[in-house]
C-alpha cells in the first residue's frame, strides 16, 4: 500500500444526552442531562464532573430519554479534560 492509501480509521465514540424531566414548581419544571460517550455518563455535580457507567445520575428520575447526536473521535477521557476546569468541585449552583 501506498502511504496515501495506508491511513489509519480513528476510533468513532457514540455520543449521547440523557434528559430527564424533574419536578415542577408553580407549573414550571426543569430537567437534569448528562452526556454519555462510549456508554460512560458524564455529569455535573457539586463534586465537579462525574462518571458512571450508563445513565446511573438519573436514576431518582426513572429512565431517561435518549438522544443520539452521532459519533466523535473525541473520547469520554478527553470531554473530561477539556472541561473540568470549567466545572469545578464546589461550583455547582
Amino acid at each position: 500500500l501506498s502511504a496515501r492509501g495506508a491511513h489509519q480509521s480513528k476510533k468513532m465514540h457514540p455520543v449521547a444526552l440523557a434528559v430527564s424531566p424533574l419536578g415542577g414548581l408553580g407549573g414550571l419544571g426543569g430537567y437534569h442531562t448528562s452526556v454519555l460517550v462510549s456508554g460512560e455518563e458524564f455529569s455535573f455535580s457539586d463534586a465537579g464532573i462525574c462518571t458512571a457507567r450508563g445513565p446511573a445520575s438519573h436514576q431518582a428520575a426513572g429512565r431517561p430519554q435518549l438522544l443520539e447526536f452521532g459519533r466523535s473521535e473525541k473520547s469520554g477521557a478527553q470531554l473530561r479534560a477539556a472541561l473540568s476546569d470549567h466545572f469545578e468541585p464546589g461550583s455547582y449552583d
